[in-house]
């Protein structure tokens, strides 16, 4: 069972990676420093991808490892929709700027997906790697191996998926690191430069908006020492702030569906004042299903907004519940250090069914590992909890600029809870453009408490807090530059009035007349313990074994997936040209190489007990569209 208790890297593994690596880089030269963290961070991300491939773990994002599923499925469809017919999809324009910078990626890998995924995993570890450099370079070693290994836990998550967390933390974490460098430097430039980022950020991955006001409105107070008056301050930083929002309403407008942008906020917001959580407007108004993307939007807007003329109070107490959800379950602001925890209950849950009738000590010996991850997990919870309240009144106690940014940046996430509340944030995922600026405040509270015990004065001082070195991370204003240039360069491109992904539709391998192959995207099925990544093969029996997760989140869909995949079974991915939508395609391993060299002429069906009109299987001798 070690491929599943593995296969996103566990817990433990991360942190003794963090307190290993910064323990070295204290006999290691600043500038060298930098480097080594980089280099660090891109090989645990790089590994639990390439772990994640060959487990052929199937869960809330991803099918045998590598196939994209729900949310993930959506951008992906956006993005190749996008990519062959030069618009999004409905779905994906809610958040256009994560299915253009996707789709922009398969652009220049000639629309190859695992290159793609590559790409977002590399972008994002070297944001994650500015921010943990201008952490320690600010506060000290302490806090950046904080960072580190909150960080870490956080995004491995996502890794291997196509989700809009990606683009939020590549984003999220350069605008924090950015906001660092600006104020350790006194650069309002630098500080404007960081609310655009934050901007793009949350206009990628929506979560915790009130932090834009909050950061513009103490804009003037942290820079009161530079020339301008503050009302001119104030304009600046609003129109820092309005770029991204005027540029994502330019995508929508031009390449998506107007109606769609956001969109999925009113479902959020129908919860909250109905006393229940996304899902409850599809529990009252079941035939709300029948409505069309951006007709649903205005819909349950509708709903929500009479809720609230009719009981004002509904709001309020959807409020209430919020922030009571936030600071008492186990739902709050670290709630995804326990994510692997509860996964793992998901995973043992038959074992665990088995074990009802024995003692608690009885249960612990059986699966000492189970437990032990649970009660760690649970430990490092409570600690980051803990923690925070120390980083908290350390920095209230020093009252400098960088702490009341911080602060007040807290604040305005705070602020955010309501219409991001923890319910529907699905263990803080809805925060993943703002987790840098929460995770700061435990990573504070350890420096300030380990350099009071040492009593060291190079780290940190309560009341004359020095930074702990003027050296800057480099390459963090190029890769930002290059980031913001991206999303322009990426809106440019899809939006001349010439078709530039033609010439990649009429060059794929095609299994029909109107479905095309994309490239890369196969997963064979090989016999126990041959799987192999450089073969893009995984075995069958750890892809069964790590398909858990998926059965017990979509039962109907995780019995249909069991019962297609077997030893000598390739799925992969196809662009329906027709239809115009991304699906999943079915074929015999021994027919793969026929089917890319166009050898012969392939029959297409939909597999029986496909109740998503998603899967097609590739047959040579049976009539188009016959059920098997």
């Amino acid at each position: 069972m070690l491929e599943i208790a593995f296969y996103r890297l566990d817990l433990l593994m991360i942190l003794l990676i963090a307190v290993g690596l910064f323990a070295c880089l204290h006999r290691v030269p600043v500038r060298y420093s930098s480097w080594l963290i980089t280099l660090a961070v891109l090989a645990v991300n790089i590994a639990i991808l390439l772990e994640t491939w060959h487990s052929g773990v199937s869960d809330h994002s991803l099918i045998a490892g590598l196939l994209p599923f729900s949310d993930s499925a959506g951008y992906v469809d956006g993005s190749f929709k996008l990519l062959f017919d030069g618009r999004l999809s409905p779905w994906a324009s809610r958040r256009p700027i994560t299915a253009l910078l996707e789709g922009f990626i398969l652009l220049v890998f000639s629309a190859n997906y695992p290159a793609m995924l590559i790409t977002l995993v590399v972008l994002a570890s070297l944001s994650i790697a500015f921010v943990i450099n201008e952490t320690s370079l600010t506060y000290g070693r302490t806090a950046g191996m904080v960072m580190f290994f909150g960080l870490l836990v956080f995004y491995r998550r996502f890794i291997g998926s196509a989700l809009s967390e990606h683009i939020g933390i590549l984003y999220g974490c350069l605008a924090f690191a950015m906001l660092l460098r600006s104020l350790r430097s006194q650069n309002p430039l630098k500080y404007l430069l960081s609310l655009l980022l934050f901007s793009v950020s949350l206009n990628a991955r929506a979560g915790a908006y009130f932090i834009l006001p909050a950061f513009v409105l103490i804009f003037p107070i942290v820079f009161r020492k530079s020339a301008g008056i503050w009302r001119k301050k104030i304009f600046y930083a609003v129109l820092s702030v309005s770029i991204a929002f005027f540029l994502n309403m330019a995508i929508v407008h031009t390449l998506g569906h107007k109606g769609s942008s956001m969109g999925n906020f009113s479902y959020t917001l129908y919860g909250l004042v109905h006393d229940g959580d996304w899902r409850q407007v599809l529990s009252d108004h079941p035939d709300i299903k029948k409505i069309n993307d951006e007709e649903l939007y205005k819909k349950i807007y509708e709903l929500s907004f009479m809720k609230i003329k009719e009981q004002p109070s509904s709001l309020i107490y959807g409020s209430i519940r919020a922030y009571k959800d936030l600071f008492f379950s186990l739902r709050g602001i670290y709630s995804y250090v326990l994510f692997s925890a509860i996964e793992r209950h998901v995973l043992y849950r038959e074992d665990r069914a088995d074990d009802k009738k024995n003692s608690i000590l009885q249960r612990i010996i059986n699966q000492p590992f189970l437990y032990f991850q649970t009660s760690f997990a649970a430990g490092i919870f409570i600690l980051l909890n803990i923690l925070t309240i120390a980083g908290i009144y350390f920095l209230l106690v020093k009252k400098d600029n960088v702490s009341l940014c911080i602060i007040t940046g807290n604040l305005g996430i705070l602020a955010s809870v309501p219409f991001a509340p923890p319910w529907d944030a699905d263990w803080m995922r809805a925060y993943a453009s703002t987790i840098p600026v929460t995770l700061i405040l435990p990573a504070i509270g350890l420096q300030a408490i380990v350099s009071i015990l040492l009593n060291s004065k190079k780290s940190y001082e309560i009341q004359h807090m020095e930074y702990v070195s003027t050296a800057r991370s480099s390459g963090l204003v190029l890769h930002s530059s290059f980031m913001l240039f991206a999303v322009i360069a990426a809106f440019f491109v899809f939006s001349i009035p010439v078709n530039i992904g033609k010439h990649l539709a009429d060059s794929s391998p095609a299994v029909a007349e109107s479905i095309k192959i994309i490239p890369n995207s196969e997963v064979h099925s090989v016999e126990e313990g041959k799987g192999s990544i450089l073969k893009k093969s995984v075995s069958i029996d750890l892809a069964v074994r790590n398909m858990k997760v998926f059965l017990y989140g979509y039962p109907a869909r995780g019995n249909f997936l069991k019962s297609i995949l077997s030893h000598g079974t390739t799925l992969f991915l196809g662009y329906d040209t027709r239809a115009r939508q991304m699906i999943y395609m079915i074929c015999n391993t021994s027919d793969w190489n026929r089917i890319q060299r166009n050898e012969s002429k392939w029959k297409v069906a939909i597999p029986e007990g496909d109740k998503t009109n998603r899967w097609r299987i590739v047959l040579s001798d049976l009539p188009d569209n016959q059920h098997l």
